[in-house]
């Protein structure tokens, strides 16, 4: 089971950040806080996950004055690691590419 929210709670400049946790039992209990997003000078926010099994998937849009650009962030570990952000909007045709190759 995975969860995961955006706050400015403890943040460095106040910025909005993408948190997420996992839970191996059903909810009963949650690891620790992973900083998703990790970016001191944006807001990140309207955050979405997908998961299914071990694979998980998080979107959120980074925000700096008027401009907003989207992001994934993506673990096939459920959760324990997360690869390099993608900025959706560089791939072609919207794909997100690296997802099964292993990395």
């Amino acid at each position: 089971m995975y969860i995961v929210w955006f706050t400015n709670v403890g943040t460095v400049n106040s910025n909005y950040e993408v948190d997420f946790r996992a839970s191996t039992d059903n909810g009963k209990t949650f690891g620790p806080i992973t900083n998703v997003s990790n970016t001191d000078n944006y807001d990140s926010v309207i955050v979405e996950i997908s998961a299914e099994g071990n694979n998980v998937i998080i979107s959120y849009w980074e925000q700096k004055d008027t401009s907003f650009l989207p992001y994934a962030k993506v673990s096939t570990d459920g959760g324990q690691i997360f690869r390099e952000r993608l900025n959706v909007t560089d791939n072609a045709f919207g794909t997100i590419s690296g997802v099964n190759e292993g990395q």
